[in-house]
């Protein structure tokens, strides 16, 4: 059993998905008796790797250097040799766009090849889990997902871009109500201070009412739902002065 397991070899493939085009990447290779041929990046599990897929991730930066972040991981088969003495990991490896691999002396040159639009010759290990049905379902179910994934991307984008018009928006009218509230405290060159120590009871139930009033605004602008009051508020009486165009929108000021 022992000898079994030290003449044990053990290999991880993978296969790059792009999202943005739904390509594949596959790599000539210049290696002995299968030199010529298109296949995956990877290579033999060392006794530094812990795992088949430890493995693949040396092998990637060995044989591609720097990838985009790998999104997502999809075992595609574990092939076993019938003395069960080679086994042959594949993992579909999933990134948000194509890049240009930097190759090292194991392969000749690369490509991104659409699903079934394999280049020729394709390495007779990989031609073979290619045309395993199980193994297309997955790579088709896989190419699903990611028109999905793409869709939904579209869609956070779109809203993205409403929230910010409507930010936009909210910016504009506290700019246009902060121009007003100063103007209110500047009429006529006013001196606040002067007037709060001749009109201290006014002055002080003036400034309670507009603190009540701006922190009514900082609610709204928090996503505070509008009550039926500041909704039906038509006359100046009704407003908050403080942020009339925030808090009551069918409130038109008289020009």
């Amino acid at each position: 059993m022992e000898n079994d397991t030290v003449n044990q070899v053990i290999c991880s493939g993978g296969l790059f998905l792009a999202r943005d085009t739904k390509r594949f990447l596959l790599l000539s290779r210049t290696k002995t008796n299968t030199a010529g041929t298109w296949g995956l990046v990877g290579g033999r599990k060392e006794p530094s790797d812990s795992t088949p897929f430890d493995a693949l991730t040396r092998e990637i930066q060995e044989e591609v250097g720097k990838t985009p972040s790998i999104k997502k991981v999809i075992p595609l088969e574990l092939f076993t040799s019938n003395d069960q003495n080679f086994h042959y990991n594949t993992y579909v490896l999933t990134v948000d766009r194509e890049f240009i691999p930097t190759l090292n002396e194991e392969h000749a040159g690369y490509a991104w090849c659409s699903y079934e639009q394999w280049p020729k010759p394709l390495h007779h290990g990989l031609r073979n889990t290619l045309q395993n049905k199980t193994n297309q379902l997955k790579l088709e179910t896989a190419i699903t997902e990611q028109n999905k994934v793409l869709e939904q991307q579209k869609e956070d984008f779109t809203a993205i871009l409403e929230s910010n018009k409507k930010l936009n928006v909210l910016i504009n009218t506290f700019k246009k109500d902060l121009q007003d509230l100063d103007k209110r405290f500047t009429k006529k060159n006013r001196d606040i201070g002067k007037l709060a120590l001749e009109r201290t009871e006014s002055i002080e139930r003036i400034v309670n009412g507009g603190g009540n009033n701006a922190a009514r605004c900082i609610e709204l602008a928090s996503g505070a739902e509008h009550t039926e009051a500041e909704l039906k508020a038509t006359l100046k009486s009704e407003i908050n002065p403080e942020c009339p165009a925030l808090a009551n929108p069918n409130y038109v000021p008289f020009q």
